[in-house]
């Protein structure tokens, strides 16, 4: 999601692995998937991830964020790609999400607790469901203006493609530089680790570590590394594709308005 500052986002999702090299998973700044606005107003904003890998591909993505006081909702939506069912039809090529949640703070401490529902419209699914419901619960805290470190974790009582109830936690840090460069960018670096279990599916680890440049108030730039400790031969049963869970660098280009 794009979270509406300049600096921080490493937010990427194209794939529904929601932990993958290709999806972001979303705590303060590295691959965060919802940061709600911290005012009360309504945004939109959009997000050209490109991945440097065997097989590159543009993505584009979208969102809407309105917040009130401490609550917040939103929705998101991307083109994806699935790939295709054993009769050529395409399994889904649209992703919208909705979420809506609090964001209180409480002696420094920001916590943010919502619920997120991922929809595949037109998606080809017999006998299974890609569309699911995630409970998120974190909390980031800033020492001084610049570094921010988080954990957030996310739980499913029935993951994609009913698989069963899935859990994810994360933990993330950001350090956001005092000074400009070239007196335009403000820079920004972050990573996240994260740790995926699935009932039906199994569990892996996947991390990612990048900069991001902000720019004249409401656009960004961000170049990421991310990989996870995938077999090939897992990353087939859980994703369906030998390559869908390699290293791979992923630079996108944020706007909000």
């Amino acid at each position: 999601m794009d979270n509406g500052s300049a600096h921080g986002s490493g937010d990427v999702k194209t794939n529904h692995l929601e932990r993958s090299p290709y999806r972001r998973a979303r705590s303060s700044g590295a691959g965060r998937r919802i940061q709600p606005w911290r005012h009360g107003d309504l945004h939109h904003g959009l997000r050209i991830p490109w991945y440097f890998a065997d097989e590159p591909k543009p993505g584009r993505t979208g969102s809407i964020d309105a917040s009130y006081g401490i609550f917040y909702a939103g929705m998101w939506g991307s083109n994806v790609d699935f790939g295709g069912s054993g009769t050529g039809q395409e399994l889904a090529t649209v992703e919208i999400d909705y979420y809506a949640g609090i964001a209180p703070t409480w002696k420094g401490i920001s916590f943010d607790i919502g619920g997120l529902y991922y929809t595949y419209p037109g998606a080809f699914d017999p006998g299974t469901e890609f569309d699911y419901f995630e409970l998120k619960t974190g909390a980031s805290y800033t020492f001084g203006e610049s570094f921010t470190v988080g954990v957030t974790n996310y739980w499913s009582p029935d993951f994609f493609g009913e698989t069963g109830t899935g859990n994810a936690i994360e933990g993330s840090a950001e350090y956001v530089f005092g000074s400009q460069l070239f007196n335009f960018f403000t820079p920004s670096v972050s990573a996240l680790l994260g740790y995926q279990d699935v009932d039906d599916l199994g569990d892996y680890t996947y991390w990612n570590a990048g900069l991001t440049l902000g720019f004249m108030d409401n656009w960004s730039a961000d170049i990421r590394y991310w990989d996870t400790d995938f077999s090939e031969a897992g990353c087939v049963g859980f994703n369906g594709g030998a390559n869908n869970c390699d290293a791979r660098v992923v630079g996108t280009i944020s706007a909000s308005f």
